[in-house]
């Protein structure tokens, strides 16, 4: 389960995450640059790009990423253990909200 916490409208967000596999190797992930490469997947620019927390999946090693951008509209980003960036469908997501 991963928790997501919007400060603005006062809400907690549970969604469900597949158990998935721990890979092979665990490799240190190479962040540097990573908002540049954030914002070119949100289409946005850097200057507009707000990274708000960050969470890994224990056992797949998998990255999260809360983000806002523009007029402060919310993005998840996964980020893969090998460095794949991929925003996370928020609209199509099993959730519960608290």
């Amino acid at each position: 389960m991963l928790f997501v916490g919007d400060n603005i409208n006062g809400a907690v967000f549970a969604f469900p995450m597949d158990e998935g596999a721990a890979p092979a190797t665990a490799a240190p992930l190479d962040i540097d640059g990573i908002d540049s490469r954030i914002a070119v997947l949100l289409k946005t620019p850097k200057s507009g790009l707000r990274i708000n927390g960050m969470a890994v999946h224990p056992i797949t090693h998998e990255v999260y990423l809360s983000a806002s951008f523009g007029a402060g509209r919310p993005a998840l980003v996964k980020v893969s253990p090998t460095g794949v960036l991929s925003r996370v469908d928020m609209a199509h997501a099993r959730v519960r909200t608290h």
